[in-house]
């Protein structure tokens, strides 16, 4: 009996540690569980966490109706109101400089799936219009490029006109791109007054890939004095109705007046519009005498003085000679215009009594 109980002290520790070991094998075992199950929930958490994050994010988030930009690319951030940092991903290309063009919603909402972004409110837009910055390049600033490259270049006289004839007449470029127009590859023909030039825009990448081309012809112009205001029937030109323009010398041939001292002084024949450019057959000089009109006729002669009521039968200007009739004798005589309604007459005696010498004829 001794030695069966001592044979059974070992096996019961046996046993025992076995009865440890299977305790602490289920311990780690549920341990092993608890860590799994909670590394699950974190998972679970932080995934709805996150999308709770991306809502909230975006829970202000709203299309724009109507967007500007200025370069090439429209970053969602341009379309969606609201994004923050989430709106720098570049989405569509933009129009070209100066142009517009419509995005539609849903492609905007897809955009913004992609990259992680729900919850955008459209506000019941079906579009967005995106709007691209541009800088005008008008015909006057590719002729003052070109004026100064055929001046420089060709040494055509600064005071020439350019005529574009054909080519890019007038573009929008980048509206980063403020430097002014350069001309290239400029060719002159001194005897037909032709040129041909290509030119570019600094800092305008559509303008270095694609240079603009202009064809057009140089030509001689002078400065010539031209009405600054309409001008009546009737009505004496002064100096400040006048004012000095280039012109084409080829556009001024015939008998135009190219010195404004000429003109002032003088009466218009016609109502002209303002910008006229004056002929000889437009202005005479100013009518003081009327046709019709009565008139003092003066006769003088050394020592005498005579004066008469007359009738012009003809109108005139200051030193006209016109036919007047004497009212008294019914004579008709040639007199000469020398003021208002007032003329000269010679080679004929007035039917008057001679006023005393030295006796102012009124």
């Amino acid at each position: 009996m001794t030695l069966q109980r001592k044979a059974s002290e070992p096996g019961r520790r046996r046993n025992d540690l076995a009865s440890g070991y299977r305790a602490k094998t289920a311990v780690i075992e549920i341990s092993d569980r608890h860590v799994v199950l909670f590394a699950v929930g974190a998972v679970i958490v932080l995934f709805f966490l996150s999308l709770q994050a991306a809502f909230a994010q975006t829970a202000a988030a709203r299309l724009r109706p109507i967007v500007t930009v200025e370069a090439d690319i429209v970053r969602l951030g341009d379309l969606i109101d609201g994004l923050g940092d989430n709106g720098e991903p570049a989405v569509f290309a933009a129009p070209q400089p100066g142009a517009s063009g419509m995005i539609s919603a849903k492609r905007i909402m897809a955009a913004a799936r992609e990259h992680s972004i729900y919850g955008v409110d459209p506000g019941g837009l079906t579009s967005v219009t995106v709007r691209r910055l541009g800088r005008r390049i008008s015909p006057e600033d590719i002729t003052r490029a070109l004026s100064a490259a055929l001046v420089s270049e060709h040494q055509v006289p600064a005071d020439t006109e350019l005529e574009l004839n054909s080519g890019l007449m007038e573009l929008t470029v980048e509206s980063s791109a403020t430097e002014p127009v350069v001309i290239r590859n400029l060719s002159y023909n001194g005897a037909s007054g032709r040129f041909e030039a290509t030119f570019v825009v600094p800092g305008s990448r559509a303008m270095e890939l694609n240079p603009g081309r202009v064809i057009g012809s140089v030509s001689d112009v002078v400065r010539v004095p031209v009405l600054s205001r309409p001008i009546l029937k009737g009505d004496v030109v002064s100096a400040n109705d006048i004012s000095m323009e280039r012109r084409r010398r080829s556009d001024i041939a015939g008998d135009f007046f190219l010195d404004p001292a000429k003109i002032v002084g003088n009466a218009a024949r016609r109502a002209l519009p303002r910008g006229t450019l004056l002929r000889e057959g437009d202005i005479q000089r100013p009518e003081v005498v009327e046709k019709n009109a009565t008139v003092t006729m003066f006769h003088e002669q050394p020592g005498i003085q005579l004066s008469m009521r007359g009738k012009a039968l003809s109108g005139g200007a200051m030193g006209d000679t016109i036919q007047v009739m004497n009212l008294n004798s019914k004579r008709t005589v040639e007199a000469t215009i020398t003021g208002p309604n007032r003329v000269a007459v010679t080679g004929a005696v007035l039917q008057q009594k001679p006023a005393r010498a030295g006796t102012a004829i009124p």
